[in-house]
């Protein structure tokens, strides 16, 4: 399954890249304002001056449909990411190794951000995801599918906030920004 998403900011692209990826390649924490996140740890960061290469593990929690809660508990919820922030291209590629069923679980993506003129940057965001679980694996995939979006779509307007309006995520100004 492909999910994608385009997100759009009133912004130039520095301002952008600045304010979302250059802050959350220092401190992926900032992550957990989004929805059903509830942990966030940096296990490696290496920085090489055009691209950030970042290990992270996170938990989530969620609701887990009564008709696989006997194949996912919450401790299920946890996974590793490997990603690396690409300053000159602009992009943040991932791949996802989940703690349970590594060999039936396929999950990677790619973010771009793009300038769409003077003052918009477009934010453009595909993830692949495969579940090869007899069965449930369909189901299971559709549902981390429709969760993703929601967080996503969540995490804009948060991020929107951040970006336009020159907040940090716990709503505080940024340094330098009006109202600082």
């Amino acid at each position: 399954m492909i999910v994608r998403r385009t997100y759009e900011f009133q912004a130039p692209i520095d301002t952008v890249t600045e304010s979302l990826m250059e802050r959350f390649v220092q401190d992926p924490a900032v992550m957990l304002n989004t929805p059903d996140l509830k942990g966030c740890r940096m296990l490696e960061r290496r920085d090489n001056g055009d691209t950030v290469a970042l290990t992270v593990q996170y938990s989530a929690y969620s609701q887990i449909p009564k008709m696989v809660q006997h194949l996912l508990t919450p401790e299920m919820l946890t996974w590793i990411s490997r990603g690396v922030w690409n300053r000159a291209k602009r992009t943040y590629s991932f791949d996802v190794e989940t703690a349970y069923f590594t060999k039936q679980v396929s999950c990677r993506g790619v973010q771009q951000f793009v300038a769409a003129g003077n003052d918009k940057t477009l934010q453009k965001m595909e993830m692949k995801l495969r579940i090869s679980i007899p069965l449930f694996g369909p189901f299971i995939e559709k549902e981390i599918a429709r969760l993703f979006v929601a967080n996503l779509d969540a995490g804009y307007q948060i991020a929107r906030k951040i970006v336009e309006d020159g907040l940090l995520p716990d709503m505080q100004p940024m340094p330098g920004a009006s109202g600082a």
